[in-house]
């Protein structure tokens, strides 16, 4: 038998703004859930994509690391709608995510606009 069929696909977010991931942080251990569990409800529920929660439980992994990059396993419907969502506004999908966690948690954030690509020298 191949692989298993999934219908999720996994995002990486990085650059997550410090008291994003302080929040996302703690939203994590007050619900008792894994910090995927907690990002991938708020940014589903904003782009209304109905899914099956996680059983993910809260870990704490020590130390909190803002210089990692936020790895997500989403639903595929839902990074389907993000990137249409980009492509609408001329934005990223790091900066839907972004904005999407800012708002939820009250934490001002500029417009998720694309930034310009440094080309190599």
């Amino acid at each position: 038998m191949g692989a298993p069929v999934t219908d999720t696909v996994e995002i990486i977010v990085p650059d997550v703004p410090e008291a994003i991931w302080e929040a996302l942080h703690a939203d994590a251990e007050q619900r008792d859930v894994s910090r995927n569990e907690a990002a991938v409800s708020i940014i589903a529920a904003r782009y209304e994509v109905t899914r099956e929660p996680s059983q993910a439980k809260f870990r704490s992994r020590g130390e909190l690391n803002p210089d990692r990059p936020l790895q997500l396993v989403v639903p595929t419907k839902l990074r389907t709608k993000l990137r249409r969502a980009a492509f609408q506004r001329e934005a990223t999908i790091r900066g839907l995510v972004i904005e999407a966690l800012a708002e939820h948690y009250d934490i001002p954030f500029d417009s998720p606009q694309r930034r310009p690509r440094v080309r190599a020298a």
